[in-house]
């Protein structure tokens, strides 16, 4: 990527929006940023991805003498919350810094430039799935879901089956987005930390190119059907390995949507039973999943904690009128911004039917936390209490039981799918 005008040596970096006719290179500088190999179908494929999301203006670079050393881009995401309304959201996405122009404060940048722009275009938050957990702490995002990556072998572990009414019905990828997409919508749609997929996403996801970073097969689709209406999908990848005494592949579940329980079991039970596959990876499995209670020797389940998205609020008003909450209340929270964009003390009251008022005030404050604790508990992990006891966040006691029930819910925040 070069400018008409490359600037002198002694100039330094200059952080810009990338031009339209730029997207191309820019997918590229990405990949070269990340430690891939230059393939043109995968660039042209996630150059088609940005620019159908509209995202071509929301790209940025750095440039040091007409050479891009540094990259960042933002796609608009609506982020489901709390109550099940969705706000607007800037995806935080495709950062990279050239090793040759680390320690420079590039990113300091072009995140300012990034959240800037999010602010200014409404969007009370912004997100990121990092690929480096010690980062984005001090630009104020907060790890709001995690999940589990489990691995087992039915070789040690069972899980149970759903009802034999349920059929499951294999289908091509490129067959499949009609029926994928509305159980999407029904099922992980709903579940808070989850966004809309519009339709350039689903083109991703069965896109061929995909399967180079899985380090497995092609994609393969199963829907499970009951009394002929679609109910749940399983979309998953095999790696076959011969073994010296018996076959050693693996099935790797890359996503799961289901209306209900019997149908996740009838999903869980048929990847966990191919034939030539004993061994199961899931890369993202919901921190509150069932299948560890359901499983037979759940010990020999081996099981990670990892982080997933990572929020960060913009506009303490308008994020937090945008929930709802579990039980009613109300609280003064002091924020803390070293970026200035939520710095200030806000007075929330909720209702008795989950509905929140929130207002900026200069009345004595019940907590105190940064941004990125704001960002960590806004779509209700259940982690207050322990950010409380590594003194990330501040009150008495009761205070901090208040903020708990407020703002924690039921069930596990999860994001299916990094962007």
């Amino acid at each position: 990527m070069t400018s008409s005008t490359p600037p002198s040596p002694e100039s330094g970096p200059v952080v810009r929006f990338v031009a339209p006719d730029e997207l191309l290179d820019f997918r590229r500088q990405v990949m070269f940023g990340f430690g891939d190999d230059y393939d043109e179908g995968r660039v042209a494929s996630r150059a088609a991805l940005t620019e159908a999301l509209g995202a071509t203006p929301l790209c940025i670079v750095a440039e040091d003498r007409g050479r891009t050393v540094a990259t960042l881009a933002s796609y608009d995401l609506e982020l489901t919350v709390p109550g099940g309304d969705r706000v607007s959201t800037a995806g935080t996405s495709a950062v990279t810094v050239h090793p040759t122009h680390r320690r420079r404060g590039l990113l300091t940048q072009m995140m300012a430039k990034h959240l800037d722009q999010a602010r200014d275009r409404g969007q009370p938050l912004a997100a990121l799935y990092a690929s480096e957990e010690a980062i984005y702490g001090r630009f104020g995002y907060g790890p709001a879901t995690f999940a589990y990556w489990l691995r087992y072998s039915h070789h040690d572990v069972t899980v149970p089956d759903g009802p034999a009414e349920i059929r499951l019905i294999p289908l091509q990828p490129n067959e499949a987005v009609n029926v994928l997409a509305p159980l999407y919508e029904q099922t992980l749609a709903r579940r808070v930390g989850s966004y809309r997929r519009q339709e350039p996403w689903w083109d991703r996801i069965i896109s061929p190119f995909a399967a180079q970073n899985t380090g497995s097969g092609e994609l393969r689709v199963v829907v499970a059907e009951r009394h002929g209406q679609p109910v749940g999908y399983v979309l998953f990848r095999l790696r076959a390995v011969w073994g010296v005494t018996r076959p050693d592949g693996t099935a790797q579940v890359q996503e799961m949507a289901y209306l209900d329980d019997d149908v996740r079991r009838r999903l869980t039970y048929f990847v966990s039973n191919i034939d030539l596959m004993p061994n199961v990876v899931w890369k993202h499995s919901a921190f509150d999943a069932p299948l560890l209670l359901e499983a037979t020797r759940p010990r020999s389940i081996e099981r990670i904690v990892t982080d997933q998205l990572w929020v960060r609020v913009l506009d303490v008003v308008a994020a937090l009128e945008s929930r709802r909450y579990e039980s009613p209340g109300g609280l003064v929270l002091d924020v803390k911004d070293r970026h200035g964009y939520t710095t200030g003390r806000y007075r929330l009251e909720v209702e008795e039917d989950g509905h929140g008022r929130c207002a900026p005030t200069t009345d004595e404050a019940d907590v105190e936390l940064d941004a990125a604790e704001l960002g960590a508990v806004y779509l209700g992990h259940r982690h207050v209490h322990t950010l409380a006891r590594a003194g990330r966040i501040h009150g008495a006691p009761s205070t901090i039981d208040r903020l708990a029930d407020m703002f924690e819910t039921m069930h596990a925040p999860f994001c299916a799918e990094a962007f």
